[in-house]
């Protein structure tokens, strides 16, 4: 049976107990979401709210798509994980629609856990093809929490290493209304 939700001030207070400091919120008085359906959130006390945020891209297809759940959901009934040492057809099937998407005949995928691991991936492939070591990263943006990814981050809030990462030099993002 469910557990009735705490108040927002609870768990916040919970939160900060737990949880690490580096495991940042935005706002003061974040609101507590318990429930999302397509594009919409709601807090623990029913008040919904339009999210524009995704969840950092993660559902982007909406909250609880019925879609995605129900592939999910069926999968899981059948093979929740492996690694990607070892054969597993959903990813070999995954690799082959991603590869075929694109207009490369020699086009290969690498399957990773998240997008701190493609950033990592990304970055040594680069330095591979290049022979170079020096990255240039983008101000106010965020790659994860990995040593590498965080170094690469440069929003404070998530950039608390006092010894980041070295060769790693911000430069500012396009300005697309100039």
């Amino acid at each position: 049976m469910p557990q009735p939700f705490l108040s927002a001030t609870e768990l916040q207070a919970k939160r900060k107990k737990y949880l690490a400091p580096t495991v940042k919120h935005w706002y003061a008085h974040p609101p507590h979401f318990v429930r999302g359906e397509m594009q919409w959130l709601y807090d623990e006390t029913g008040k919904q709210y339009l999210d524009f945020f995704g969840g950092i891209c993660t559902v982007s297809v909406g909250h609880c798509n019925t879609a995605v759940t129900e592939a999910v959901v069926a999968q899981a009934k059948v093979l929740q994980h492996t690694s990607t040492i070892l054969l597993s057809q959903p990813m070999i099937d995954l690799s082959e629609r991603l590869a075929n998407l694109t207009s490369l005949e020699s086009a290969k995928c690498l399957i990773t856990n998240s997008g701190t691991e493609a950033n990592e991936m990304a970055i040594l492939l680069a330095k591979v093809a290049t022979g170079h070591g020096e990255i240039l990263a983008l101000r106010h943006s965020y790659h994860g929490r990995s040593w590498l990814a965080a170094s690469l981050t440069s929003h404070a809030a998530f950039r608390v290493d006092p010894l980041p990462v070295p060769g790693i030099s911000f430069v500012p993002n396009a300005y697309c209304y100039r």
